[in-house]
């Protein structure tokens, strides 16, 4: 998973937030710097594999971006009885022996581990938030205003939005993440380089395979949404997704899946924490930095502190196509920075050797030739 991970280094020196005028810099002791365990773990309605990630916490004084727990025995119990057990799949990655599992709105789930070191942790019970229908997802043609070079210029691009429709209750937490896939293509004739003679333009014989990709993207921002205390009880027009013009998204075929659950209290001021230091920690300027701790703990030792989250969520997503010819922005293909070199052979009756990057003779260092099953085009 590695959701929590890259929205920022796991801080552990202060648990308080309080405003400051100078940058901050932490002078961390041994027992400051300590390598927290940190648990991602989500299920849902949708059937399945469980998984949860175990990692422990990085502390600001290396240089190491992620370290996945391994060795750790991981199961799951609902109200009924039953048991879902892990096996380790990748390092850190834990999935559940049922491929058929899935989560339901009647019943409570709590998630058990024992780390490597023989610490036992448990989560709190949690219940799956019903979540309402997702009404469309949308996109428009915008311009802004951009102040670069002391002077002010226009930058056009596609705002993408969520709508979701209103059920009467107690749905008042959103949150949502989303995945983009996009197609690339190599050229059909690219710009060769010839050490005699002026540039020209040479037919590409590639296999299918190098030739057609497709990139896949997960979202990196938490998108979160609060209806506690207002009239309304749906979503209307959030923004979900910024594309510039001028990138390589657009080119040629693009596709955005927009997952959208809603979550109870607890949960949602979890992720809005989580939010909230990820934007703070660029100078550490605003806030000071402080853990934020989820509804884990560890079971045999109150001096182990344990970081992360276990949820169950009814996730309802849905997914748009944006086509080449939807729109009227300027777009690049990832190859049109690539020019082939020719080096001419001694021998007049051979042909001479064309030299390229590898990243300009096949899309595979981009993405996947293997077509995504809901692609259509």
């Amino acid at each position: 998973m590695g959701t929590i991970i890259k929205y920022g280094v796991w801080v552990i020196t202060l648990l308080l937030v309080t405003s400051c005028i100078e940058p901050y810099r932490p002078e961390l002791d041994k027992t400051q710097s300590e390598y927290i365990l940190v648990v991602e773990g989500l299920i849902t309605n949708e059937p399945g594999s469980f998984r949860i990630s175990l990692s422990r916490s990085v502390p600001v004084d290396t240089t190491l971006s992620y370290l996945p727990e391994s060795g750790a025995y991981v199961y799951i119990s609902d109200d009924l009885g039953n048991l879902y057990e892990f096996y380790e799949d990748a390092p850190g990655d834990y999935k559940s022996i049922d491929e058929n599992a899935r989560a339901y709105s009647d019943r409570e789930y709590q998630l058990f581990i024992t780390d490597s070191q023989g610490n036992d942790y448990e989560s709190s019970l949690v219940q799956m938030e019903p979540t309402p229908d997702i009404k469309r997802v949308y996109w428009n043609e915008v311009t802004k205003d951009i102040f670069s070079d002391n002077e002010v210029h226009e930058e056009k691009g596609i705002n993408i939005y969520v709508e979701s429709e209103e059920v009467a209750g107690e749905t008042n937490y959103y949150k949502w993440d989303f995945t983009e896939t996009w197609k690339i293509e190599m050229p059909d004739y690219v710009t060769v380089l010839k050490m005699f003679g002026p540039p020209v333009q040479v037919l590409v014989n590639l296999p299918p395979e190098k030739q057609h990709c497709w990139v896949t993207w997960p979202s990196e921002n938490i998108l979160l949404k609060s209806l506690a205390g207002q009239e309304t009880e749906k979503v209307d027009s959030l923004l979900v997704m910024q594309i510039p013009e001028k990138g390589q998204r657009l080119h040629f075929r693009y596709s955005i899946e927009v997952r959208q659950y809603c979550l109870d209290q607890e949960m949602y001021n979890f992720w809005n924490s989580i939010k909230e230091f990820n934007e703070d920690i660029g100078s550490m300027y605003d806030h000071m930095p402080y853990a934020v701790f989820g509804n884990i703990t560890c079971c045999n030792d109150d001096n182990v502190s344990v970081l992360g989250y276990f949820d169950a969520a009814e996730i309802k997503k849905k997914r748009i196509f944006i086509d080449q010819y939807d729109h009227q922005l300027p777009t690049r293909n990832v190859y049109e920075d690539c020019v082939y070199s020719f080096s001419p052979n001694d021998n007049p009756f051979a042909s001479g050797v064309y030299a390229l990057n590898s990243f300009c003779a096949d899309c595979r260092n981009y993405g996947t030739s293997v077509k995504p099953d809901f692609w259509d085009e």
